[in-house]
């Protein structure tokens, strides 16, 4: 934004009659290099259509990896030149701006709007067509076929792991009853093969066997299988727990196996598997395949994703840097009027609402702009004469309240709707035995209790107006009080309430003298 000391100068300037013609005059090597960027500027356009062309395959020639690659650093060099052109535009428009020139800083100011205007919209539609790009460029990337895949292998998994539970509740089974055959186990071997494999069979694992703690192979179920036995993995014996199964993932095999440490035997461990359906595992290895495929797809598309972006980054500093030619076009013909109305609102802020700015000339949004400025201005003024007056007669009035207030004899309150003290005179304070101004913002209920009722009262009054004798002790004293309290506002809505105190003390004490003298002559005439 233009500061305060950008604005005085200007109006030290302005004054002079300075030759705008001649300080914006635009020297030849300026208008050299906005020729050759209005040559660049459409050499790009066209080279970014053509490279759009061919990209999408509608041309004749095929988009092959070298293609991309001229159509990239073309791209790559016209935008390159592009901001080169950017750059010496905004020193150029930097040097003015040092040298104060007449309207360079304001001229400035909309060449760079006017390259925001055009560029945040480029990035946008750049951003877009990122996104659209991202997702039509093949089905295989998108988020519901990612889901199919990752939702195949976990249903594979999940036929793996069912497997494997099943297989290790029949391998605690068989496990739990060879430890109650361990008798067994150590005098008759033969016997005890014979239960290895009947347990074996009941629970349809053909490969089970029992082995030593070296992975010795000390017996095995005699159950007829085709091809060669899996055998217990040594190197896992030493982390198998008693009564715990560690399953074992079939590798590549389709087999699933577990092993369990024997209780009761010395370092014996049950080897049991069975096979699985060798199209599950393939379909697993498969889905693990087909993911690594995707993966690696996903990868190269960012090549592809990389060149459309360079070409709209291109299309966007292209745009750009047509926004700047026609800043500079634009430029001219706003400074002096919106100058005109920089340097006179600053006037204006400064209290000079005297302040007007030429609005002769013809029609326009710029001309009707000065001269609604011109009203508001005079409005302004009006208006704060106005308020000058008012304030001048509302002073006058307070100062006459304030005196009426202080003179009469009774104590005087104001109180805000809550009950807070906001006024209070000389006569209150000598009551209440403070000074005025430290009654102010008290409550009117800790300073005298016995109002609180008789404000509670004037809230649902219709007149609003209400009269009450109080008394208030100070020490050993007690004095008297009239007390009228009157209601601001409506019944509704309170605005506020006055309280007026006249202490009637001696007035009640002479009532109360001349009652008892009465009495005191109707006994005396009693007694005669």
């Amino acid at each position: 934004m233009t500061s305060a000391s950008d604005i005085e100068a200007q109006e030290t300037v302005a004054p002079r009659h300075v030759d705008v013609a001649r300080r914006t005059e635009v020297p030849r090597s300026h208008r050299i290099i906005r020729t050759v960027g209005i040559f660049l500027t459409t050499i790009a356009v066209l080279v970014s259509i053509g490279s759009f062309w061919i990209m999408t395959g509608a041309s004749n020639i095929e988009p092959t990896p070298e293609v991309w690659t001229i159509i990239w650093i073309v791209n790559a060099v016209l935008v390159l030149f592009v901001v080169a052109l950017i750059i010496t535009e905004g020193l150029l428009l930097f040097r003015a701006w040092r040298r104060r020139l007449v309207g360079s800083r304001l001229r400035s100011r909309l060449v760079i709007l006017f390259a925001l205007v055009a560029a945040i919209p480029g990035l946008i539609v750049a951003a877009f067509a990122a996104f659209t790009l991202n997702q039509g460029l093949d089905q295989w990337f998108s988020d519901r076929t990612r889901q199919i895949v990752e939702s195949s292998r976990l249903i594979a998994r999940a036929y793996l792991q069912e497997h494997g539970q099943v297989l290790r509740d029949d391998v605690i089974w068989v496990a739990t009853e060879l430890e109650a055959a361990h008798d067994t186990f150590t005098t008759d071997r033969t016997r005890f093969q014979r239960i290895l494999t009947a347990l074996a069979t009941t629970r349809s694992l053909p490969y089970t066997s029992l082995v030593a703690g070296d992975g010795d192979l000390l017996m095995r179920a005699e159950i007829n299988v085709q091809g060669r036995r899996p055998t217990a993995p040594a190197s896992l014996l030493p982390d198998v727990q008693e009564g715990v199964p560690t399953l074992l993932s079939p590798g590549n095999t389709n087999l699933v196996g577990a092993l369990i440490k024997l209780r009761g035997y010395d370092n014996v461990y049950l080897f049991a598997a069975r096979t699985v359906d060798p199209e599950v595992l393939e379909y697993v290895k498969l889905t693990e395949e087909n993911i690594s495929d995707y993966r690696t797809y996903e990868s190269n598309r960012l090549v592809f994703q990389l060149t459309f972006g360079l070409m709209y980054a291109g299309l966007a500093v292209i745009l750009v840097l047509a926004a700047v030619w026609l800043g500079m076009a634009m430029a001219n013909r706003f400074v002096d009027p919106i100058r005109n109305l920089m340097v006179a609102s600053n006037r204006v802020s400064k209290g000079q609402l005297d302040t007007r700015v030429p609005s002769e000339g013809g029609g326009g949004d710029l001309h009707d702009l000065s001269v609604r400025f011109n009203q508001m201005v005079a409005q302004l003024e009006s208006q704060r004469q106005a308020l000058v007056d008012a304030n001048d007669n509302a002073e006058k009035r307070r100062q006459f309240t304030e005196a009426v207030v202080e003179g009469v004899s009774a104590g005087v309150i104001g109180l805000d709707p809550d009950g807070a003290i906001t006024l209070a005179n000389r006569r209150a304070g000598e009551m209440f035995h403070r000074g005025e101004i430290d009654l102010i913002d008290q409550k009117i209920a800790e300073i005298a209790p016995q109002l609180e009722p008789l404000m509670t009262r004037a809230q649902s009054s219709r007149t609003g107006q209400l009269r009450d004798q109080i008394e208030l002790a100070h020490g050993s004293e007690v004095r008297t009080y009239q007390v009228q309290l009157t209601r601001e506002g409506t019944l509704t809505e309170s605005k506020g309430y006055v309280v007026t105190l006249d202490d009637i003390t001696d007035l009640v004490s002479a009532q109360r003298t001349s009652a008892w003298a009465d009495v005191a002559r109707r006994i005396a005439h009693e007694i005669k």
